[in-house]
């Protein structure tokens, strides 16, 4: 499974008509630039991922699914009210 340590909902506002990030990486003695969705970029696969397929009750991939993709949700819909100009709208639980 993709762990982005960079938030999807993070790179999209970077991103072009085309929904696509422009990324450049390393090769070997050159930079290669090339157009990328964010789905595709600033991730690792199984980065947070249990060491077994169930673990205390919690399979191996419920850290992304349960926690973290809540996590992102919320601070998505607080960043588009920031963005927006709304800071007035945010209530007591999204101020923290």
């Amino acid at each position: 499974m993709r762990n982005h340590y960079v938030p999807q909902f993070l790179q999209r506002p970077w991103t072009g008509t085309d929904r696509k990030l422009q990324v450049f990486r390393r090769k070997v003695g050159r930079v290669e630039p090339s157009r990328q969705a964010p789905k595709g970029n600033g991730y690792m696969e199984d980065m947070l991922a249990l060491t077994e397929d169930r673990v205390a009750g919690m399979d191996r991939h419920d850290i992304e699914r349960v926690v973290l993709q809540s996590v992102d949700n919320d601070a998505s819909k607080i960043r588009d009210k920031l963005v927006a100009g709304r800071i007035n709208s945010l209530s007591g639980e999204e101020r923290e």
